[in-house]
């Protein structure tokens, strides 16, 4: 399973290849799909939501994205 850690200016979000269901929050990196965590708080989200300040973020394309290796 792809992983990848989304950096936007003072958060850090992660992302798997997960498949996700209606409404959840995803990113495409490269040619696969990859589903929303947000690990840390101050909120509680579940897997597929993330902050409206995350959103905002990466709905302005203000994120970089780093993948993460796997063995």
């Amino acid at each position: 399973m792809g992983i990848a850690l989304i950096m936007l200016d003072r958060h850090v979000l992660a992302a798997a290849e997960l498949a996700a269901a209606q409404g959840e929050a995803t990113l495409r990196l490269g040619r696969k799909m990859h589903l929303f965590m947000e690990p840390v708080g101050p909120a509680l989200l579940p897997i597929g939501k993330i902050g409206e300040a995350s959103h905002r973020e990466i709905g302005a394309k203000r994120f970089r994205a780093l993948a993460v290796p796997t063995t």
